[in-house]
């Protein structure tokens, strides 16, 4: 499950994968039948309707002789975790337990269970996310200064701090760094929580009439961090509830940290009470990690696993992946589940293999526009003259949006030059249709299977 679940992890969204996988666990199986056991109903019925077919195929990729899946709902993890074999396995069948071997990597997390006794209950942090564990590079330095200041001194230095970057970029790691780093050295009372928690807890609260108890949960804290703020557009009550919620902890000096995927200017319908609030404070941005970088947070995580891996091999894996750290991580942990089952390295040649279903992209070259707007144009069976053209019917407006968003993220265009491109539209159309597109591929899996494919297309076809 854990080989199948690091493939799944690169392949869908950030927000998508810690909601429905992450607490998902694989508890027997029968013949050619796996059990699925899922937290809820809600999760049970999202993941047969939208992701069975995904979760088929990796499952598939692991062991060919699975051929059906049952969701039940149940507490994941509380079932020991047995390596599901079929008669005649020989990889993953009944294998001997033995000591550890020099330089052999360290199992992968067994359950559900194990992974979140990694996960403080009061504070909601990750223990594994520290400083010592954090790769700075150029792209960072300015973000990780400023989380250690606030580390040191919270609710003094940069108060509030915003933190803004890319999916996948250390946001996360880093704002529950500092929480981690403060708990270390004090008894201050902190709570990390996704801006999407925040939200569900509020919308709970009201329903059971215990917003009381949601406001003392929340404003009788020395720290408070949200992630993904983002995700709070058009959430009015929730915005409301955290301008108080803000209001009355930092009158009272207490510490709030905030990330996001864009500046708090950049977020739409954002209110602007709590926008000047968030840009009241320090606001740093991690930007994308050269590959100098890339291979540093290989050798790390190497390094953490306790095995070694050749320069080589690293400096493939991060040519690959250039714009996201997971992307990158969840590559190396398919390495390392070769080497688990196989109990061997792979050579670069079985490497590449390895990586073949995952990697698609080669390493990021300018594509000429022609390509991406002809790219566009085939994927949604459009006339190229259409989707330069003028209409405002949806069914060309969003493919043209996901054009001007291709000419930006592959090619760095400017918003200007993507105006120019679609005939002197004003840098502002471009800008709002990179930044719509960009919003909706965290929350629409289809536009995201879209903007996979044409990528996909792309970079077969530029080769």
């Amino acid at each position: 499950w854990w080989i199948a679940l690091g493939e799944i992890e690169v392949s869908v969204s950030k927000a998508h994968f810690a909601t429905w996988f992450k607490q998902a666990s694989l508890t027997r199986r029968e013949d050619d039948l796996l059990v699925m056991t899922v937290a809820n109903i809600f999760t049970r019925e999202w993941l047969e309707n939208k992701y069975h077919q995904v979760i088929l195929a990796a499952l598939q990729r692991v062991d060919p002789t699975i051929q059906r899946i049952r969701y039940e709902v149940g507490m994941p993890g509380n079932a020991p975790h047995r390596r599901m074999h079929s008669p005649g396995e020989t990889i993953l069948t009944k294998r001997p337990v033995v000591a550890p071997q020099p330089a052999v990597a360290e199992p992968l997390p067994e359950t559900a269970r194990e992974v979140e006794q990694r996960w403080d209950a009061d504070s909601n942090l990750n223990a594994r996310y520290t400083f010592e564990a954090f790769v700075v590079g150029a792209h960072n330095e300015l973000a990780h200064a400023c989380a250690q200041a606030v580390a040191r001194r919270p609710g003094e230095a940069y108060n509030p701090l915003f933190l803004y970057g890319g999916v996948g970029l250390g946001k996360t790691h880093l704002v529950q760094a500092i929480g981690n780093a403060i708990i270390a050295k004090s008894s201050r009372r902190i709570r990390y929580v996704t801006s999407e928690k925040f939200m569900h807890e509020l919308i709970t609260a009201i329903q059971t009439r215990t917003q009381h108890t949601f406001k003392d949960r929340y404003r009788t804290i020395d720290v408070l961090i949200v992630d993904d703020v983002q995700f709070l557009v058009g959430k009015e009550k929730t915005q409301d509830e955290l301008f108080h919620t803000f209001n009355e902890l930092h009158g009272a000096g207490k510490q709030l940290i905030f990330s996001s995927d864009r500046p708090p200017k950049a977020i739409a319908t954002l209110e602007e009470r709590l926008r000047s609030r968030f840009e009241g404070g320090m606001i740093a941005d991690i930007g994308t990690p050269d590959i100098e970088t890339r291979i540093a947070i290989l050798r790390a995580k190497c390094t953490l696993r306790k095995v070694h891996i050749s320069e080589h091999i690293l400096s493939y894996i991060a040519a690959q992946v250039a714009t996201n750290i997971r992307e990158l991580e969840g590559c190396l942990n398919r390495v390392l589940a070769y080497f688990e089952l196989q109990g061997s390295i792979p050579d670069l040649e079985r490497t590449k293999e390895i990586l073949s279903t995952i990697v698609t992209q080669p390493k990021r070259a300018t594509v000429h526009t022609d390509r991406v707007l002809d790219a566009v144009s085939s994927h949604y069976h459009l006339h190229l003259d259409d989707l330069l053209g003028k209409s405002r019917r949806k069914q060309i407006v969003l493919p043209r949006q996901v054009a001007m968003y291709l000419l930006r993220s592959e090619n760095q265009f400017s918003f200007p030059a993507i105006g120019a491109v679609f005939g002197g539209r004003d840098h502002t159309t471009a800008m709002h249709a990179c930044e719509k597109v960009g919003d909706h591929l965290e929350k629409d899996e289809g536009l995201r299977q879209d903007v996979v494919a044409i990528r996909q297309k792309l970079y077969v076809s530029a080769e």
